[in-house]
């Protein structure tokens, strides 16, 4: 991952301006840790992407998603350098981990992105 994103990504989760959610990148106002990741990329991204996943016009979603498979849209990958398997990851952490916050994630993300 790009030093840069990440950079970025740590200080939006830790900055307390996104509520925490799982399984889907944004939810009623609150993000997963991908979804921060989205918004650092571009604001309303998050929120782009869980339209065009949940049936949303189907222009948006080849739009958004053309090239490749993934969570989250193909734009992320290519600008912040994320791998599958670290996305893999942190996807597990947010929605499987013990504790329901950013804080399993941050910890991912400072050691071993």
């Amino acid at each position: 991952m790009k030093q840069e994103y990440k950079e970025k990504w740590l200080a939006a989760l830790k900055s307390g301006d996104y509520c925490y959610t799982s399984s889907v990148l944004y939810q009623d106002g609150c993000f997963c840790a991908l979804g921060v990741l989205c918004e650092v990329v571009e604001p309303n991204l998050a929120r782009k992407a869980t339209t065009a996943l949940e049936g949303g016009p189907k222009a948006l979603y080849e739009k958004l998603f053309t090239g490749r498979g993934g969570l989250m849209p193909s734009k992320v990958y290519e600008i912040t350098g994320i791998s599958d398997s670290d996305e893999n990851e942190v996807f597990r952490l947010n929605d499987l981990g013990d504790k329901p916050n950013y804080d399993e994630v941050i910890v991912l993300i400072e050691r071993h992105l």
